[in-house]
């Protein structure tokens, strides 16, 4: 558990970091909440509740890249899904990544959009599932979630990063979603 926990979340802070330097307007309103919220301090569990822009830039990277991009599950009776008959024992395979993506559940899914995390309207149950979902989700949801918001505010707090290039690599599906390649950044202390 705590291996399986440590590469997901690394993986997500990866895209979480990347995305944040190529988008400087993204990268200004979380410096700046940080900065409002933080201050001078370390960031600590008692800032995570006013950390909302940082919390929702972690989970818009959940949903443009979620680090576990697929899992199956084994059909425990025959069923019929919209038309198609599922025989008992198979195994079906649900994919965030696609669904993550589809435009019946998000407005310009393939942007980068943390607002939308912020706008109260949450899609409809199990068109977000970045951690399973049902009697199957990660028990460490939780604790991935309080992580990624302070990891990013600790990191941010303390330094920008510069891409060396111009374009995000693509993702290279293994066990996790991967970068394609290297994602170089030169870090300026702030």
């Amino acid at each position: 558990i705590l291996l399986a926990g440590h590469e997901t979340t690394a993986i997500a802070l990866t895209w979480a970091l990347a995305l944040i330097a190529y988008q400087p307007s993204v990268r200004e309103r979380i410096e700046s909440e940080i900065a409002a919220v933080v201050g001078d301090e370390t960031p600590r569990f008692e800032h995570v509740a006013d950390l909302r822009y940082t919390a929702a830039v972690f989970e818009e990277v959940l949903r443009l890249y979620p680090p576990v991009w697929a899992f199956g599950r084994r059909v425990m009776a025959d069923a019929d899904l919209l038309g198609y008959r599922i025989p008992r024992g198979s195994v079906v395979t649900m994919s965030p990544y696609v669904t993550h993506r589809n435009p019946r559940y998000y407005t310009d899914p393939l942007a980068f959009v943390p607002d939308r995390w912020l706008e109260g309207e949450k899609p409809p149950k199990f068109a977000f599932f970045p951690f399973s979902a049902g009697a199957y989700a990660c028990i460490g949801e939780g604790l991935a979630r309080l992580e990624g918001t302070l990891a990013l505010a600790t990191i941010i707090a303390r330094v920008r990063l510069i891409p060396t290039d111009t374009n995000l690599p693509k993702v290279a599906p293994q066990m996790t979603l991967r970068p394609s390649r290297p994602i170089v950044m030169k870090p300026l202390h702030r």
